[in-house]
């Protein structure tokens, strides 16, 4: 038996209209220390567009309240929040695990 995992992107899903844009621009640092680099997360109209720290640029749609989800890859991402509704991080999952990173005050 073989196993092979297979990156499916998101190229036909639908966005979601969401109302929130605003709560989750600005900065975020990877890694327990902040210290796996930095990404920057800015509204542009009904989207949000990511920036990771080689200047790379990923444009995020809406899926379901905090979810978002980029058209080149299989990548899921959830803005985490606080108990008072602020938004604290982001939550990357993919198919063979997770990664955190933390809101920039």
């Amino acid at each position: 038996m073989a196993w092979h995992e297979t990156d499916i992107p998101n190229r036909n899903r639908k966005p979601v209209a969401n109302d929130h844009l605003d709560d989750y621009a600005g900065r975020y640092r990877l890694g327990a220390d902040g210290d796996k680099g930095e990404i920057s997360v800015v509204r542009k109209g009904e989207t949000l567009s990511e920036t990771w720290a080689s200047g790379e640029v990923t444009e995020l749609f809406p899926g379901k309240f905090d979810t978002f989800f980029s058209r080149e890859d299989g990548w899921m991402e959830r803005f985490l929040r606080d108990k008072s509704g602020k938004v604290t991080g982001i939550l990357y999952t993919h198919s063979d695990g997770e990664l955190e990173a933390k809101r920039v005050p």
